[in-house]
């Protein structure tokens, strides 16, 4: 982006041009939380029917596992997995990033139009003031995004923004990795337990 500041209209290119970035940048981040969702609910699934597959084959008690430490895991685990998907389902992860993708479009028409009116000689001030109102009108629609989308919107246009690598790097951790964690946990958690207790057994 080439940095404008200084006239109305070049404070409001700047603010629609970072919102327009974050509002995308959590259309992203509820798309791969909503996909993180699904393979851990699908996971944790699986784990349950391997546990329950252990008894019938006797695998218990090769394995040194009494029949009630099996029971009360898959019952265990089974109200975690339940408590789970009903919080997952409430939060509509998907819908909420479908409507932060709309926002996004919205503002990205607007922009263009505004960008085309700026780089005239004799900007239409009418114009530019019904823009101003076309967004404050979108901003008002949408429910606003969280702090982590606008920095790695920052990361993306290190031109633009005072960020050394660290920070963009860590910023780039923290939105893949650490908002996540807990589905990565659900996913390669339970194998991790499994393979600590058979070297401990």
């Amino acid at each position: 982006m080439r940095k404008r500041e200084g006239t109305y209209h070049d404070e409001l290119y700047d603010k629609m041009w970072k919102t327009k970035g974050a509002r995308f940048n959590a259309y992203e981040r509820l798309r791969r939380k909503h996909q993180l969702s699904t393979y851990a609910t699908s996971f944790v699934s699986a784990y349950l029917i391997v546990i329950n597959l252990l008894t019938p084959f006797n695998f218990h008690t090769d394995l040194g596992i009494e029949p009630n430490t099996i029971s009360f895991i898959t019952v265990a685990l089974s109200v975690v997995l339940l408590a789970f998907v009903i919080l997952e389902n409430t939060a509509e992860y998907n819908l909420k990033g479908d409507a932060f993708h709309n926002c996004s479009k919205e503002i990205g028409r607007l922009f263009n139009r505004l960008h085309s009116l700026i780089e005239q000689t004799n900007p239409d001030e009418d114009e530019i003031e019904r823009i101003a109102n076309d967004y404050a009108d979108i901003l008002d629609k949408y429910d606003n995004h969280s702090p982590i989308d606008y920095a790695v919107h920052k990361t993306k246009h290190k031109n633009d923004f005072d960020l050394n690598l660290i920070q963009r790097e860590w910023i780039k951790f923290n939105a893949n990795y650490l908002v996540h964690s807990h589905y990565i946990l659900m996913i390669i958690g339970p194998p991790i337990c499994v393979i600590i207790w058979w070297f401990n057994k």
